[in-house]
């Protein structure tokens, strides 16, 4: 069973973090994938590093399976560097699965997977789609069953990063956001607190029906065009952060969802007309 060990102030939402991670447990039947599949298990701890110095005690260190992932940090980035452990460890043990850095959300069944480059807002998207009430199943990276549309529900906290933390704040605010910490590479960083329901349905597999590369450009307005096959073959591939080490198993992997999921550009300015919008062709597919 994957257990976080922590010795920190409440709002770092280690609570949240724990209940997130029971999924992983091999014993869990609820888990497994229709195909039977089920991911390694991990013992990740984040602790306070004991000192006599009052000053020094505010540092912690995260250990995953007993072994020293980093060395002592700044109690004040302790999430951001958890969850850095948390995707290193899920990569490491993920690799039968086509792992995707993109974030996934699903509603009355059927997921929309949101790619791009770093800082197109798929995570701001990703939250704003939340607080409208559709499922999370990832934010970070989003694990595919080979040969299949399933997706693994990974409900973990969703990084904000820099502007969206308060257009998040504005846009949902009954959404719990956890303290600001700020990186050298990142500016300032803060977590959304995963909805209950997301968390206590992480044993429904989500199935794939939407990919949407996404783009935040000012003045823009909202606007989805569909993409050809190899378009969106290419697209998929580049986002597929194990593809290569997959070889063909990840080629015919991908082939096989360009082939069977809707994929298009999706560009937008404003998160609640893109919510709206993505809305909307959820329900015409619907229909």
């Amino acid at each position: 069973m994957a257990r976080l060990g922590a010795c920190l102030p409440p709002n770092v939402y280690v609570s949240a973090l724990v209940h997130s991670l029971y999924l992983l447990r091999p014993q869990s039947r609820r888990w497994r994938t229709q195909s039977g599949r089920c991911m390694r298990t991990f013992h990740v701890a984040l602790r306070a590093v004991p000192r006599w110095s009052p000053k020094a005690s505010r540092e912690a260190v995260i250990t995953a399976d007993g072994f020293l992932l980093d060395e002592p940090f700044s109690l004040q980035v302790a999430v951001p560097r958890l969850e850095w452990a948390l995707n290193t460890c899920i990569f490491e043990g993920a690799q039968d699965y086509l792992v995707v850095h993109g974030a996934s959300v699903e509603r009355d069944g059927r997921a929309l997977t949101l790619l791009g480059e770093s800082g197109a807002g798929k995570s701001t998207l990703c939250a704003a789609m939340v607080a409208a009430g559709w499922r999370l199943l990832s934010d970070e990276l989003t694990l595919l069953v080979p040969g299949t549309r399933e997706i693994v529900p990974l409900a973990r906290p969703i990084s904000l990063k820099n502007d969206s933390i308060d257009l998040i704040a504005a846009l949902a605010p009954s959404a719990v956001i956890g303290p600001r910490a700020t990186t050298q590479n990142k500016g300032v960083i803060a977590h959304v607190r995963p909805p209950r329901n997301s968390v206590d349905s992480m044993d429904v597999i989500g199935q794939l029906d939407r990919v949407a590369f996404i783009r935040y450009q000012p003045g823009a307005g909202v606007r989805w065009e569909e993409m050809s096959r190899g378009a969106a073959l290419v697209g998929f591939a580049r986002q597929a952060v194990n593809y290569a080490v997959r070889g063909r198993q990840g080629f015919e992997h991908v082939a096989y969802l360009v082939d069977n999921v809707a994929c298009g550009t999706f560009t937008y300015s404003s998160l609640s007309d893109a919510v709206s919008m993505l809305a909307r062709l959820h329900a015409q597919a619907t229909a």
